[in-house]
């Protein structure tokens, strides 16, 4: 180990998220077994999440249907236009993201100072309380005040995968995010399933008895959470004495907060040969990050790999010049958020889009489904996303690398959301069955695509920053995608209330496509 020599840095100075998860050495790296317990807890949580959010989509516009009427005094439903109907629905399904939104820049900092375990513990149990509210709304303006609240408290998915990135190396880090991506599309998968089967079973509260499965559990997560889940922030754990049996990667941000002054017992800082190692690359990742193409900082790193003598003095000279930089000012953290904010505003504009075009009728450009049928469509393309994440996600980013990746996901979404509404060109003779086999096919492209685009940018994400700044990264991240999920749906329903307008008045033909073309562009 003292003789290997590092590879010339790139021309920016640093490893490209491309590769970030290949290990340094020539040699490949046997991986590390994934710490079960923590992994467990994160996906449960991940996949309550997908639950809750999936799970409304289907039941959303009868939903509103069901308020709509007694809020605006008209006496009936018959008298509620669809246009109202798509636009409240499109408003209520973007207070959650609002909240979201609101909420981000203070949940980024509590996750760094705090720890990532207790805005787990709050967004889970607040998530489990409030949708169980949500299934006994008894109106409209109080379902928004619900769901406004229930994003604010909700900052599950950036702690998630701060812990996700602290609790794996650079030889299991894909296999753990693989399995993140693969709680959430199980949540989906079984969110409208939920919705399906369990709506109506309550006659007087129709919509109480999902929502209270979602809310159930979300609550079990949290318990899980609580009881079995440790911390994983550095600091956070240096300062509670740590724990004997911290796997490798919390072992490296043991050693990392016992250089940079934090008093520790010096048996938890033992490592082993490669955790040794990985605690190197971590911190001269994060220098070269920090500082960019330094010709002295390259020379100081260099002779730091020299049996690790050095470590301290490099890490004093990122500090010393670390406000040079702010975290987000270093190269390739802007096109990340970018990236992440508009393939989450793709999605949540088909969330809304699909299931008001599968339940509008004929004559209003859409297909006339009902509940059960958009439920089992967006099941289908759920389960389609669960055997791809499983089976295809791992191998294909170990291949191809996150950046290769997410461009073939941009891609294959925009390619796949303007061809999700061309079963509606099948003539109005053809079977029922075929047109659901179409729209599952449809749907199952839809998700698989935006599934490698998620995959993708969430492990470009975790590989982005150091651990000091991962929480405000991943909450800075939430609280852009928040601003596009909250847009997403208010210009979904515009965008639907226009199609439905130019079907009645024939002002343009086949206006389904343009409304999915448009998102697609």
């Amino acid at each position: 180990r003292a003789g290997r020599r590092r590879p010339p840095p790139t021309a920016a100075g640093r490893r490209s998220p491309s590769d970030a998860a290949m290990p340094r050495s020539g040699a490949p790296r046997e991986a590390t077994p994934l710490p079960r317990a923590g992994i467990a807890c994160i996906f449960l949580a991940q996949c309550a999440q997908g639950v809750q959010v999936n799970m409304l989509f289907p039941m959303l516009v009868f939903l509103v249907q069901s308020w709509t009427p007694a809020a605006d005094g008209s006496g009936g439903e018959a008298d509620v236009s669809d246009g109202i109907v798509a636009r409240r629905a499109g408003m209520l399904a973007s207070c959650y993201p609002l909240g979201l939104m609101l909420s981000s820049s203070v949940s980024g900092r509590i996750l760094d100072t705090w720890g990532r375990k207790p805005v787990l513990l709050v967004g889970c149990f607040s998530a489990g309380a409030l949708s169980i509210a949500l299934g006994l709304s008894p109106s409209y303006s109080a379902a928004v005040a619900i769901r406004l609240l229930a994003g604010c408290l909700n900052s599950i998915s950036p702690a998630v995968r701060c812990v996700t990135a602290e609790l794996t190396d650079a030889s299991n880090q894909a296999r753990a995010m693989s399995f993140i991506s693969l709680a959430w599309n199980l949540g989906t998968a079984c969110g409208p399933v939920l919705a399906g089967a369990l709506v109506g079973l309550v006659p007087s509260r129709p919509f109480l008895a999902p929502c209270a499965a979602a809310g159930a559990l979300s609550i079990s997560a949290g318990a899980l959470v609580l009881l079995f889940l440790p911390e994983t922030l550095a600091s956070k754990r240096a300062r509670s004495g740590g724990s004997a049996g911290q796997e490798s990667e919390g072992e490296t941000d043991g050693l990392l907060a016992g250089v940079g002054g934090d008093s520790c017992d010096a048996s938890e800082h033992k490592l082993h040969a490669r955790t040794e190692d990985e605690a190197l690359d971590r911190a001269l990742r994060g220098l070269t990050k920090m500082q960019g193409s330094s010709s002295q900082l390259a020379a100081r790193a260099e002779a730091a790999e020299e049996g690790h003598a050095h470590l301290p003095a490099v890490l004093e000279g990122a500090a010393s010049t670390e406000h040079r930089l702010k975290w987000w000012q270093i190269e390739g953290v802007r096109g990340v958020l970018a990236s992440y904010t508009l393939i989450a505003l793709v999605y949540i504009m088909m969330d809304e889009l699909f299931p008001m075009f599968a339940a509008s009728a004929r004559d209003s450009a859409g297909l006339a489904l009902d509940t059960k049928d958009i439920s089992v469509i967006l099941s289908v393309g759920g389960a389609a996303v669960f055997a791809f994440t499983l089976l295809a996600i791992p191998p294909l980013m170990d291949r191809y690398g996150c950046v290769r990746m997410l461009r073939a996901g941009f891609l294959l979404s925009a390619a796949s959301c303007a061809m999700l509404p061309m079963p509606s060109l099948l003539p109005a003779s053809a079977p029922r069955a075929l047109l659901l086999a179409c729209l599952c096919v449809a749907q199952a492209c839809t998700r698989v695509a935006g599934t490698i685009a998620f995959s993708s940018i969430i492990q470009t994400m975790a590989n982005t920053l150091g651990h000091e700044y991962l929480g405000r990264l991943n909450a800075t991240g939430q609280s852009m995608a928040s601003a596009a999920r909250a847009c997403g749906p208010t210009l979904g329903g515009v965008l639907w209330s226009a199609a439905e307008h130019a079907a009645q008045t024939g002002t343009a033909p086949r206006p389904q496509l343009l409304a999915f073309t448009a998102v697609a562009l």
